[in-house]
């Protein structure tokens, strides 16, 4: 459905993304995840036809649509966009608001697709009422409907849930994914919280100063991540320097962390670089236990302790002000200032080179 070709976006001397390459196919939900700066936008209007490639091309349906000297206009590309205000019109009814883009049609058609797409959002019986009355909820989904009444080939979302408080914001993704997946319409959103992203999206892209970083399914980004941003943004991961190591040394090597830790055995240690484990890798214990080649420990002081609901955050530290991230499900166990040992099992442990990147 959506080919782009080592596209480059550029304002002036400014380089907002950086020979950008990604395809969806047909009904594929995907997303461009990133911090803010990272082209994420720049991308979805150059997409849309707002913007143009400095370089590159992009193709819609097999047919090129954009490249540095030609561009198709929006309203011709077939793709329908949410914007992250929504942009719906005050002084319309929902109805007037849904069919808009569907004027030319006969009045019986307009009204049987606004009925159809207002129930399939949830919003049956709604017609006859203005926006102002509506929650933000609300307007997100008579916007996607909206969108979907000129049946685009793609729909574009721009931060959808930016608006929205924590609560709804969650919901309302679940919600998300399902109404396009029954709608069967490939689809583009844009977002900086990763939890949207793994939640509406069949596959995540995400950027980094205007360059992919890696793109796969949400699990593949989790559990693999290709280098140190991919781990930090996605997984929140802990990273830890590893001392090098000389080949003909018989001792072994340890963290160079200024920790007090169990010897770490692993190819990482040969090479020199780094360790980084998940947040939700570590196990909390009173004390050292035996010696294991499949675990590694730190002994650690509880700096701080947040209790969010069906999980509990720690922050470990040590004397030099160290500190890893814990999370453990349920109350707290633990309370700031206690003594305890971390422990991570060695398969949970990813290792990555100096430059940053996943050693295999």
């Amino acid at each position: 459905m959506l080919s782009l070709h080592n596209v480059s976006i550029r304002y002036g001397d400014f380089s907002a993304v950086q020979d950008f390459s990604l395809s969806l196919e047909i009904g594929e939900i995907a997303c461009l995840l990133g911090p803010s700066g990272s082209g994420k936008t720049s991308l979805l209007r150059c997409i849309a036809g707002f913007e143009t490639p400095s370089q590159g091309s992009i193709e819609l349906r097999g047919q090129l649509v954009a490249n540095c000297q030609n561009s198709v206009a929006p309203e011709k590309r077939g793709v329908a966009v949410v914007f992250q205000d929504y942009a719906l019109f005050p002084h319309l009814n929902v109805k007037d608001n849904v069919v808009f883009g569907i004027r030319h049609l006969p009045k019986s058609v307009q009204l049987e697709r606004c009925q159809q797409l207002l129930a399939l959002v949830g919003l049956d019986g709604t017609e006859s009422r203005f926006i102002q009355s509506l929650s933000g909820g609300q307007q997100q989904r008579v916007a996607i409907a909206r969108a979907l009444a000129t049946e685009p080939d793609i729909l574009l979302l721009d931060e959808p849930f930016s608006n929205l408080d924590a609560e709804l914001r969650s919901s309302l993704a679940v919600q998300l994914r399902s109404i396009l997946k029954q709608a069967g319409v490939t689809a583009l959103m844009v977002t900086h919280d990763q939890s949207e992203a793994f939640t509406v999206c069949d596959t995540v892209a995400l950027m980094e100063q205007g360059k992919l970083q890696q793109h796969g399914s949400p699990e593949s980004l989790y559990q693999s991540p290709a280098n140190l941003f991919v781990a930090r943004f996605v997984g929140q991961f802990n990273v830890l320097p590893v001392a090098s190591m000389d080949p003909s040394s018989q001792s072994k090597p340890a963290v160079d962390s200024g920790l007090k830790s169990r010897l770490v055995q692993d190819e990482i240690t040969q090479k020199g670089g780094i360790m980084a484990f998940s947040p939700h890798a570590i196990s909390l214990s009173s004390s050292m236990v035996n010696g294991s080649v499949d675990s590694v420990s730190f002994e650690m002081t509880i700096k701080s302790m947040v209790f969010r609901g069906g999980f509990t955050e720690y922050t470990l530290g040590d004397l030099e002000g160290r500190a890893l991230r814990c999370v453990l499900s349920g109350s707290p166990d633990w309370h700031q200032g206690e003594q305890v040992v971390a422990t991570i099992c060695r398969k949970a442990i990813l290792s990555f080179g100096d430059d940053g990147y996943r050693l295999k």
